[in-house]
């Protein structure tokens, strides 16, 4: 490889971090860094990732900040529909589409709505959007009259890396700020980061 190569191949991710769309979008496409990072945002230590589409590359117009689809199961046997999205702005209303597109894709391969038993939409941003100092805002269904949880299968997550609570989900988020190569603390996100970065310019 010549020395051009060797430097085209560094100065891609030269710089980047987690909070960069395109570059989330490739460390994401991995399976095993995927699954990493949502067993931590989920807190669902047994999640598997089945399958995972490149949202970027679909380029929509009318949507920004997509980044991934991911078909999953956990050790229940339960499968999991996940939209991740990279974002700065609080949109509630933008999960109704998500999850809209999520049906629609499933209608379309065959399946009916009680096929996959849960959906989520999870938010990654830089900001605490809601200033309480948590890392990550879960929001889920509820009987308002019973203030009582409605197990509809479906949640939203606002993830975010400015706060930390001290959780793992926290030095995770704290990583992907940085996303430095020769920290290695991240397991399968890690690897992949360091793949990208330094295995890509070799």
């Amino acid at each position: 490889m010549s020395e051009r190569q060797i430097e085209s191949g560094a100065n891609k991710y030269n710089g980047k971090n987690l909070l960069d769309e395109k570059f989330l979008s490739e460390v994401l496409c991995d399976k095993e860094a995927c699954q990493y990072v949502l067993r931590k945002l989920l807190s669902v230590d047994d999640l598997t990732a089945k399958k995972v589409v490149d949202r970027v590359a679909v380029k929509n117009p009318q949507v920004s900040g997509e980044i991934v689809d991911v078909s999953a199961v956990d050790g229940r046997g339960f499968t999991w529909e996940i939209a991740v999205c990279r974002t700065d702005q609080v949109e509630p209303l933008h999960s109704r589409y998500e999850f809209a597109r999520i049906v629609k894709r499933l209608e379309d391969d065959g399946e009916g709505y009680s096929d996959t038993r849960e959906m989520a939409v999870v938010y990654i941003g830089a900001v605490d959007h809601y200033g309480k100092g948590e890392n990550i805002y879960t929001v889920r269904s509820y009987i308002k009259e019973m203030d009582k949880p409605l197990d509809d299968g479906t949640r939203i997550i606002f993830a975010n890396a400015e706060a930390d609570d001290g959780s793992e989900a926290a030095a995770m988020l704290q990583y992907f700020k940085t996303a430095d190569p020769e920290n290695m603390s991240q397991s399968a996100l890690s690897e992949r980061v360091r793949q990208l970065k330094l295995d890509a310019a070799q």
